[in-house]
Order: C-alpha cells, then structure tokens, then sequence
C-alpha cells in the first residue's frame, strides 16, 4: 500500500472512531509522530473528499479541518479499511 492509501486510511480510522472536526497535522499526524507536507496532505483530503468520505471546512486551506461523512463512515463499517473500500469500489466499477 503507498504511503499515501496508508495515510488516507489512517485519516479515515480516526474520524470513524471520533466522528467531529479534526485538524490532520495536530490530531492525526503529530500523535503518531508522522510528517507530510501540507500539499501531500491537501491531495489525500482532497481525493477523500472527491469520493464524498470526507467534509473539509476550508478546502483551499493546508490547516482545514475535516469530519467523516455517513458514506466514510459507512465504508469503514463494512470494508475495514480505506484499501478495501477502493477495491471494492474497483470490482464494482468493472461489473457495471
């Protein structure tokens, strides 16, 4: 899994254990000691986003906080994890 899916899907874990408005950089990131550039982590936010996972509250903003969605929510119910969710999306895709 590339760093980037590993992030999203921490990203996701979290919210779906604390379902409110959470900072990446302070509330995800710095307690497991992880960096990433404010860029890497606008990307991963916004592709979460895109897939309606995630609400931002500034999207142009690096410091934008985020909360799950019930579709985030949801995906890590029945999938686990955020890896599973896009494979399961992928098969999906394909059947149609």
């Amino acid at each position: 899994m590339e760093q980037s899916d590993r992030l999203a899907d921490i990203i996701l874990q979290t919210l779906h254990h604390i379902p409110d408005y959470l900072s990446v950089q302070d509330n995800i990131l710095k307690p497991l000691n992880m960096n990433m550039t404010d860029a890497e982590i606008m990307l991963i936010r916004r592709r979460l986003s895109m897939l309606d996972l995630i609400v931002e509250q500034y999207p142009e903003s690096p410091k934008s906080l985020i909360k799950i969605t019930p579709k985030g929510y949801q995906a890590i119910e029945y999938f686990g994890t955020y890896e599973a969710y896009c494979k399961e999306q992928k098969k999906m895709a394909l059947t149609d």
